[in-house]
């Protein structure tokens, strides 16, 4: 993957070894990483430990779960709590998504201690069409100046085939995001998977207006 400044490796083994347990680990140098995560009809835990393993140290710890079986499967609530310990600091985030109906689903994320918060909310098979599903998200919290800081973008997702999708985004911060991923179902056996993405900012200069980012998984 390439999200990163340095490109990272992710080695995911949990799904051969039990069917609600995954285990996996992420390099990145200097960072290594390794995450736990449980899963069932319901419930979804998952324990995730950063290291830097050219100091030796533990970088920070992530513990998040969610519950997704309130009102008839409509509702779901989870949280994330992260202990820094390079800044000796605490974070917590809280959410809470709900399915108005099989096409239009709305989510309420409070994130940086209840010091942001992000409202979001998308529409299956927009005009009609099942290929097609739309989403948006407002954002609102404060700057470093402790201003108000308002930000919201709009994007659609086209399906290509059953395999394979495309995202375009648009944002009030003068970017646009485009995502090709591949993101093959359990019964079509295909072993790859990944994404290629180009982000645009054009409130950049010319050379950092454009970056590309890709991830590659192969089972």
């Amino acid at each position: 993957s390439s999200d990163t400044d340095n490109p990272s490796v992710n080695i995911d083994f949990g799904k051969k070894l039990l069917k609600k347990v995954s285990l996996s680990t992420n390099i990145c140098d200097p960072s290594l990483s390794f995450d736990i995560g449980y899963k069932n009809d319901a419930t979804d835990l998952d324990i995730n430990v950063r290291t830097d393993f050219s100091k030796q140290a533990i970088e920070s710890i992530n513990i998040s779960a969610s519950y997704d079986s309130l009102l008839n499967k409509k509702l779901l609530i989870g949280g994330s709590v992260e202990l820094d310990q390079v800044e000796q600091t605490q974070n917590y985030d809280i959410g809470v998504q709900y399915e108005i109906n099989d096409r239009v689903s709305v989510g309420i994320l409070a994130l940086d201690q209840l010091k942001k918060f992000d409202v979001g909310v998308s529409f299956d098979k927009f005009r009609g069409n099942d290929k097609n599903k739309l989403f948006g998200k407002l954002s609102v919290g404060t700057n470093d100046k402790d201003q108000a800081d308002i930000n919201y973008s709009l994007g659609m997702r086209r399906t290509l085939t059953s395999n394979s999708n495309i995202d375009f985004m648009v944002s009030n911060n003068d970017t646009v995001n485009v995502v090709y991923n591949i993101d093959p179902k359990e019964e079509s056996k295909m072993a790859l998977s990944g994404f290629i993405a180009a982000d645009l900012s054009f409130s950049n200069d010319a050379q950092s207006r454009a970056k590309l980012r890709y991830g590659v998984n192969i089972e």
